[in-house]
């Protein structure tokens, strides 16, 4: 199942790779009028005087130049890259990184949006909307503590009327909310999934390390699919598919989050009925206090300043994650021989030797 998933990996950087270097166009291709949307991708593209793109031009990296007398009907998106307008846009633009220059003849009759990379704008320049800042790294960066950009000196922090005290209840409400909702969920999957919730602890407890290796390859493959969705997007007639595809591996991933976290809240409260000497032990009972342990565990993890979120919700759960992919959600045993439904004494027994 590593393998397998390595090679889906791949696969994917392959795929996303070649979608991207397919949809770079070359100005020598076009004999006739230019379509109706331009994407460039890398390398240089220059829409020259007199020349009209009758849609929108979208730049995922390289250099582009519309020089003065040229004109781009839509709207011109870059994401990466350098851009630089000296001709016409009917439409607007919106910078996410990269660079972007507006020269004295250049013309936008739309809005001008910026999300990070640098903005220069000529005296000249027309623009016929706003110019504004989208949350991005130019916002929030600054905000750090001792962190200034460009000369820019962090605003004070806004006041609060109710001060730290109400940010400290409203959190705290916050985790409470969340452990309760887990808990419960956790009580309804075992009742009604014993076998399957069983299957994922018992993997958990066999094959520890397996299970964290496949949950981290896993992770990784999520933002590589999720790109490949993104360029999709881009191609306008696929947004449907990309949308469908990006919520389902999303919901995917999330169910397999819920449920390796339960399915290791079972084996935890096995193992402390267990270490109290509690004897017939409710299973249901015991993976609902034990889900409930972990929680309140992880939220106390969490709250250690740098990496304590980062070993709380990311680094813990991926015993789950890859224990849920190698049992497909419960639906088999991944080792051979592994009983269906651990007790609490099982799940104590340490792993067989090689």
């Amino acid at each position: 199942m590593v393998r397998k998933l390595s090679s889906l990996a791949v696969a994917c950087v392959a795929a996303l790779a070649l979608l991207v270097l397919s949809a770079r166009p070359a100005v020598a291709e076009f004999a006739g009028p230019l379509p109706d949307d331009v994407t460039v991708t890398s390398g240089e593209y220059t829409l020259a005087s007199g020349e009209v793109i009758d849609g929108d031009l979208v730049v995922l990296g390289g250099t582009v130049v519309i020089e003065d007398g040229a004109q781009v009907s839509g709207d011109v998106v870059a994401l990466g890259g350098s851009t630089t307008i000296s001709g016409e846009v009917s439409g607007a633009v919106a910078l996410i990184g990269g660079s972007l220059e507006l020269t004295e003849t250049a013309v936008v009759a739309g809005d001008v949006t910026r999300t990070g990379g640098s903005f220069e704008r000529a005296a000249g320049a027309d623009v016929g909307g706003t110019v504004t800042d989208a949350p991005g790294l130019t916002n929030w960066l600054p905000a750090l503590p001792g962190v200034v950009i460009d000369g820019a000196v962090p605003e004070d922090p806004p006041v609060r009327p109710f001060g730290l005290v109400f940010e400290f209840v409203f959190n705290l409400f916050q985790s409470l909310l969340w452990i309760a909702a887990v808990t419960a969920l956790a009580l309804v999957v075992t009742a009604f999934w014993p076998d399957q919730t069983a299957r994922v602890a018992a993997t958990i407890r066999l094959e520890p390390w397996r299970a964290f290796g496949l949950g981290f390859l896993t992770s990784l493959a999520m933002p590589v699919l999720m790109g490949l969705f993104v360029l999709l997007a881009l191609t306008l007639c696929l947004i449907p598919v990309s949308a469908v595809g990006a919520l389902g591996v999303g919901v995917l991933y999330g169910m397999a989050w819920l449920f390796g976290w339960i399915a290791l809240g079972q084996l935890v409260g096995l193992r402390l009925a267990e270490a109290l000497n509690v004897q017939n032990v409710n299973t249901v009972v015991a993976t609902t206090l034990g889900t409930l342990g972990v929680s309140v565990l992880a939220h106390l993890v969490g709250a250690v300043p740098f990496v304590g979120g980062l070993v709380a919700w990311f680094v813990l759960p991926l015993i789950g994650i890859g224990a849920v992919a190698l049992t497909r959600f419960g639906a088999r045993p991944y080792v051979q021989g592994a009983p269906p439904a651990p007790s609490a004494s099982e799940a104590l027994e340490p792993p067989p030797m090689a």
